[in-house]
C-alpha cells in the first residue's frame, strides 16, 4: 500500500502563535501563507490554519469509550524514537504536558507489534489493514485511580 498523505484545515484563534508553534517549536516547514492562513508539512501530511476564532466559542466533545474527546484533534503516529526526540524537545521549550499511562501505552505497542508480526508470518503477501477477522492486536488493563495518584505525586499535591 503507498503511503496516502492528507490535507488538513483547521481554526485559530491566533496565526503568529500559530506559526510560533508548529514551525518554531516543532519544526513544521512553513509552505504557502496569507494574512488569513498558513500552511505547514506536518510530517509529511499538509496542514492549513485558517485565522477563525468564532469557531472556536467553547469547548465540543464527543463521548467515545466513555470519555469525552475533543472533537477537533488530530496528530502524528511517530516511530517511538521520533516520539520520544519530539517530548524531549516540547520539554526543553517549556511546553507542560503529561504522559498518562505511559507503561501500559508502551505495553500495548509491543504487544501489538508481536501479534502483527505472527500474523504477517502467517499471511504472506496479504494486506493487514484489510484483513477484517484481526480486530483486537493487544489489550491491557488500565487504572484511572492509580495514575490520579501518581499525577498527584509528580505535581505534589496531596490526594
Amino acid at each position: 500500500m503507498a503511503d496516502r498523505k492528507f490535507h488538513l484545515a483547521f481554526p485559530v484563534r491566533d496565526l503568529a502563535e500559530t506559526i510560533d508553534f508548529y514551525h518554531g517549536l516543532l519544526g513544521c516547514p512553513l509552505g504557502r501563507q496569507a494574512t488569513n492562513w498558513a500552511d505547514f508539512d506536518f510530517f509529511g501530511n499538509q496542514i492549513s490554519a485558517h485565522y477563525s476564532p468564532g469557531e472556536l466559542a467553547g469547548p465540543k466533545t464527543n463521548p467515545v469509550d466513555g470519555d469525552k474527546v475533543p472533537v477537533r484533534h488530530f496528530g502524528a503516529i511517530l516511530e517511538w524514537a521520533e516520539w520520544e526526540a519530539l517530548a524531549e524537545k516540547l520539554k526543553a521549550a517549556g511546553v507542560f504536558f503529561v504522559l498518562l499511562f505511559r507503561p501500559q501505552i508502551e505495553d500495548l505497542i509491543l504487544k501489538r507489534d508481536k501479534k502483527i508480526k505472527m500474523w504477517q508470518k502467517k499471511h504472506p503477501g496479504k494486506d493487514i489493514f484489510e484483513d477484517r477477522d484481526l480486530e483486537v492486536t493487544s489489550e491491557s488493563v488500565v487504572s484511572v485511580e492509580q495514575q490520579i495518584r501518581g499525577l498527584e505525586k509528580a505535581l505534589g499535591v496531596a490526594s
